[in-house]
């Protein structure tokens, strides 16, 4: 990083650009930095990038959202910026994450995706090499991308701390399934305990490997939304198989009770259609992970072969 060290007015700095952490005014960490810089400045310089704009150049805010925030707030005349030269898309968004890896207020969730944009920028950066952009391992790496997997109420347990970033690495290992009887357990036991459950889960889905697996699965009520059901009662239409299933019923009470279903998604049609959809999605989830196991294989065999024609190398 440049170590030209500028000061500019915060209102000449640009936040438009993706940042890793939010700017949350209303978190103590934030509230606590305002009081210092009201009492004392900036006092820890911010990173800026330049981008050319319309035959001049902007800055652009790459490390610093809260002080910068702050900075406009209080109307401060100006702000001490490191200038980081030649900064391209993907140089800023892993100075970002770099930056921010040892920060106990860095949610791995935010890393998690800050990684996967990386990712998604040059798709001809391997995992090896997103490591080395980081000065960390490829486990590391893969473990943090892994994250991304997780249902979005997982993740943010884990950004809030009720669940452990260790924990939350081996619920990516978990059968989908069994995510919602897992969760709990997640949020109090420890690393090796947990390992234990998740490991058992997963024996005992291989074990049954030759059932279906939405024949596991029991529905729960989903509430429709009021839309929906308005706009079935104005439109008057119903499918074949809809049509089949109301000349079965017998009574007026049956059909009560059978439009409450309806509405809770717990009808016979619609839970042998989200039953459809579920097996749907378990068996893409497999083709996924069976996808990511190749990857990784291929990743480590160019590493190894790498290794390989360097040591050649050197002994010839």
């Amino acid at each position: 990083m440049s170590q030209d060290l500028i000061r500019l007015d915060p209102e000449m700095i640009s936040t438009d650009w993706q940042l890793l952490r939010k700017v949350r005014p209303n978190d103590q960490e934030y509230q606590e930095m305002l009081q210092s810089i009201r009492d004392e400045g900036v006092k820890v310089p911010i990173v800026v990038r330049k981008i050319p704009v319309d035959g001049g150049e902007i800055f652009s805010l790459v490390d610093g959202g809260n002080r910068l925030h702050i900075s406009k707030a209080l109307k401060l005349p100006n702000i001490p910026c490191f200038v980081e030269e030649d900064c391209n898309d993907i140089r800023a968004l892993s100075l970002q994450a770099s930056l921010n890896i040892q920060r106990i207020e860095t949610k791995k969730g935010e890393l998690a995706r800050q990684i996967n944009r990386i990712s998604n920028m040059d798709d001809s950066l391997s995992q090896v090499q997103i490591a080395k952009l980081f000065g960390k391992s490829i486990g590391w790496v893969r473990q943090i991308l892994s994250i991304n997997d997780l249902p979005d109420y997982v993740i943010t347990l884990l950004d809030e701390g009720k669940i452990t970033t260790q924990n939350a690495i081996l619920l990516t290992k978990a059968p989908e399934v069994d995510l919602g009887k897992l969760i709990d357990d997640a949020q109090v036991l420890t690393k090796d305990a947990f390992e234990v459950l998740v490991n058992e889960c997963v024996r005992q889905r291989r074990t049954h490997s030759g059932k279906q697996v939405s024949d596991d699965w029991v529905p729960t009520p989903e509430r429709r939304k009021v839309a929906e059901l308005l706009a079935k009662v104005q439109r008057k239409k119903v499918t074949a198989k809809e049509v089949e299933h109301i000349n079965a019923i017998e009574s007026q009470l049956e059909s009560f009770f059978e439009g409450i279903l309806y509405a809770l998604s717990m009808d016979e049609l619609t839970v042998e259609s989200r039953r459809v959809e579920r097996t749907a999605q378990l068996e893409a989830q497999q083709e996924r992970e069976i996808l990511r196991q190749l990857e990784r294989k291929a990743e480590e065999t160019a590493e190894l072969q790498k290794r390989l024609e360097k040591f050649t190398k050197e002994n010839t």
